[in-house]
């Protein structure tokens, strides 16, 4: 059954949030996960400097309010997408004690691979850059690398979609993320973003883990996301943006969750998603792909402008970057990055109205019931929260 609770209300400075919370208790309202208790997070492997090698990150601790402004930017017109539901969380008592950036070997190879990622996309014209939004579907601390690295070296604004709350018996160690967080504040802070930086979202593709069964001595900080809780294709187009590069591991298709949101992007092509494994750019040869790029576009060239009606100067797919076109030819492409000649026939991803877990109305493994009443009645979250700011962004 369900469990409504209102936490208190946190004071950051002379500003007050109310945190209403909401709760799944387990199979009824006596769940035994017990009260929050903030000595018992695992902020592991915990750190004693931030990505800057200094100890900055205690005063985003102790200033919850600057810490979520650093991630979303009042003033930046995705804000209104942008989740403060996890950085609230240290302004409940004694938390800010004992939270501390997180910093682990995972987070060290995204770090690589968005890295190798924003090399390549910095080859593109900045025309074509402004035309692009990133999402990052990824476990929620590599997340939040991509959101440093992409903010550090192609100026876009981070736009946090991370819903719910840590506890020490929570099915999802959002303390994790919470750590990330502050492991890399600091350096996005002294990014200075332009108020018109293009946004990379960042969700942690173990939101609302479906196949995991939860105990009546666990706390359901399960999560998901719904369309309004992203802009819409008109949104995007608003703002020039007519592609949107989707990061995730494995499977070349979107979450769940992203199955309706995607399809309404895609209709008409307003919004031309394209599916990347991020492992891809690991070990990628940055020069061998700029040199294959530049091969691909003007092969491409030659091929197209010879038929009737076509022109190849005039922008879109045939005029774009020769990174880009080598990123949406080679790199989107399933299995291994090709390094051999010919590209690949470039395929546009088109996502595909299906079953997914949240369809049907018969619900799914672990007693979680996914029918369409609740997600009518609680648009979103069927763990802890739905935060501060939860869907219906602004144009």
């Amino acid at each position: 059954m369900w469990l409504m609770t209102v936490r208190r209300w946190t004071r950051w400075g002379t500003t007050l949030f109310p945190i209403p919370l909401l709760t799944w208790g387990c199979e009824d309202a006596g769940s035994q996960a017990g009260p929050l208790r903030p000595e018992l997070l695992k902020f592991e492997p915990a750190r004693d400097a931030d990505s800057r090698h200094s100890a900055g990150w205690i005063v985003y601790r102790l200033n919850p309010q600057r810490l979520d402004q650093v991630w979303g930017r009042p003033e930046s017109p995705w804000r209104p997408f942008h989740k403060s539901t996890l950085i609230t969380f240290l302004g409940e008592p004694e938390v800010a004690n004992y939270a501390k950036p997180v910093y682990t070997e995972a987070m060290a190879r995204a770090e690589r691979e968005a890295h190798h990622f924003s090399q390549l996309l910095d080859e593109m014209s900045q025309a074509d850059r402004n035309e692009v939004a990133v999402f990052v579907d990824l476990p929620g601390v590599e997340a939040v690398v991509w959101g440093a690295v992409l903010a550090r070296e192609l100026r876009m604004q981070p736009v946090l979609t991370f819903n719910n709350i840590p506890h020490q018996q929570g099915v999802l160690a959002h303390e994790h993320v919470l750590g990330a967080l502050l492991y890399y504040a600091q350096e996005v802070e002294q990014q200075h973003l332009p108020l018109e930086a293009n946004p990379v979202f960042l969700a942690d593709a173990q939101r609302f883990a479906p196949r995991r069964t939860v105990g009546r001595d666990e706390f359901d900080n399960r999560y998901y996301l719904v369309p309004t809780d992203l802009p819409s294709a008109s949104q995007f187009q608003a703002r020039g943006i007519k592609y949107l590069v989707y990061l995730t591991h494995g499977e070349r298709r979107e979450q769940d969750d992203l199955n309706p949101y995607f399809i309404d992007l895609s209709t008409g092509n307003a919004v031309q998603v394209t599916v990347l494994d991020p492992t891809q750019f690991r070990d990628v040869d940055v020069e061998r792909a700029r040199t294959l790029a530049k091969e691909d576009r003007e092969r491409a060239g030659a091929t197209t402008a010879g038929r009737a009606g076509v022109t190849t100067g005039g922008g879109g797919y045939y005029g774009s970057s020769p990174v880009w076109w080598y990123l949406l030819g080679r790199m989107s492409s399933p299995g291994p990055l090709i390094y051999t000649t010919p590209a690949p026939t470039y395929q546009p991803y088109r996502p595909e109205r299906r079953e997914t877990v949240f369809t049907g109305g018969s619900g799914w493994s672990g007693g979680r019931y996914s029918g369409t009443s609740w997600r009518s009645w609680f648009g979103g979250g069927f763990g802890g929260s739905k935060g501060l700011t939860s869907g219906g962004g602004g144009a």
